[in-house]
């Protein structure tokens, strides 16, 4: 297997992007590099961007973009006799668990920095209107138990009792869980909006899937407008997704398990267009994982029978040498050295190409890197 050296290229932090280029419309202003894989297996380049997208995609493209919504799940707390501030990033909700007639409290999965600092038995509060009780570990002991309340004074005060669910209180004074490369991350009221998608619509993401960024309400209507129709898939973002590869044995990588649905209507119209010839354009690396997914189950061009949506969750890990099945065209961001992304643009676009893509992006193309950076259109 390939040493993949190009994994681990340099990136000067001045090229990380601490905002987004533009809000609702603007969101299109980014750059795009369009890179077409030539017959020779050579790629050419050129600068375009987002709103050039209807002039650069064909008349019956199906675009398939990853609705998931990110949920605000991250805290910075400080607990008493310890200096250090500790990070906490809730993962997934375990149960829900019937404390009393007025209270329901729920036990999370969350990962904490340190998290040796948290000890079991001990609550703390994790917010002014949450209370956070560890009660152990899980299975794999990589993560933390915590049971989340709503605190007493919030219950007593509340006209009619206990009118919030602990999901409403997270919602409110949690953080979004933005990436450690941006401003430490360290959410404010603004990311809010930038670090979700317009589209976004079911919420489970603990990590935006970044590629929509660029696409605005407006653009979306362009493109329908030229004939570029557009369908949904939810992958909720999980650890997978910014786990990176630390292993010098690639293969030995592992991948969380991702949950992921796809409704019957883009099932039939991804397989409408691929009996009809047309291109599939995958908006991010998570939408591909999904599809690539479900094509490895074969679910496309099956009898559903009465299902309305598949469900299942993958752990895909794609390195070069994988065989596409669904995706003809990806957009995507330009990603973090020794990231599984960067892994899955060199299985789709080959090693020698991504390396030439990311070294014009960084020496010629002036571009904006990872999550609110520009991105590129791989054909």
């Amino acid at each position: 297997m390939s040493s993949f050296s190009f994994l681990a290229y340099n990136l000067p932090d001045e090229r990380i992007a601490q905002r987004p280029i533009g809000q609702g419309s603007d969101r299109s202003n980014s750059k795009l590099l369009q890179a077409i894989k030539l017959p020779d297996t050579s790629v050419a380049i050129s600068d375009q961007y987002y709103f050039d997208l209807p002039d650069l995609l064909r008349v019956g493209d199906l675009l398939v973009l990853n609705n998931s919504k990110v949920r605000p799940c991250r805290f910075f707390v400080r607990l008493e006799n310890v200096q250090k501030e500790i990070e906490i990033l809730l993962i997934k909700k375990v149960e829900t668990l019937a404390a009393s007639s007025q209270n329901i409290s729920q036990v999370w999965e969350a990962l904490a920095r340190p998290m040796k600092r948290l000890k079991i038995g001990q609550a703390f509060e994790l917010s002014p209107s949450l209370q956070a009780l560890p009660i152990g570990r899980s299975q794999d002991n990589n993560r933390l138990l915590l049971e989340i309340s709503i605190t007493g004074a919030n219950v007593a005060q509340a006209i009619p009792p206990m009118c919030e669910t602990v999901e409403e209180v997270l919602l409110r004074e949690a953080r979004m869980p933005i990436p450690p490369y941006i401003r430490g991350g360290r959410a404010d009221s603004q990311d809010r909006d930038t670090y979700q998608n317009v589209y976004a619509e079911t919420s489970g993401s603990i990590a935006a899937p970044t590629a929509g960024f660029h696409f605005s309400a407006e653009l979306l209507k362009k493109l329908s407008e030229r004939g570029i129709e557009h369908t949904y898939l939810t992958l909720h973002v999980s650890t997978a997704s910014f786990t990176p590869i630390r292993k010098s044995d690639i293969a030995g990588h592992k991948m969380s398990e991702e949950y992921y649905e796809i409704s019957r209507s883009t099932l039939e119209k991804i397989c409408l267009a691929k009996k009809e010839q047309r291109r599939i354009i995958v908006v991010g690396t998570t939408c591909l994982r999904a599809l690539e997914s479900a094509a490895l189950n074969a679910v496309f061009c099956k009898d559903l029978g009465q299902n309305e949506k598949i469900t299942d969750s993958t752990s895909l890990f794609i390195t070069p040498g994988f065989k596409f099945q669904v995706a003809d065209c990806l957009i995507t961001n330009f990603h973090q050295p020794n990231s599984t992304h960067l892994l899955v643009v060199a299985s789709f676009i080959g090693e020698k190409n991504t390396q030439t893509i990311y070294k014009h992006a960084l020496n010629e193309g002036n571009y904006r890197f990872l999550s609110y950076g520009d991105g590129m259109l791989l054909e």
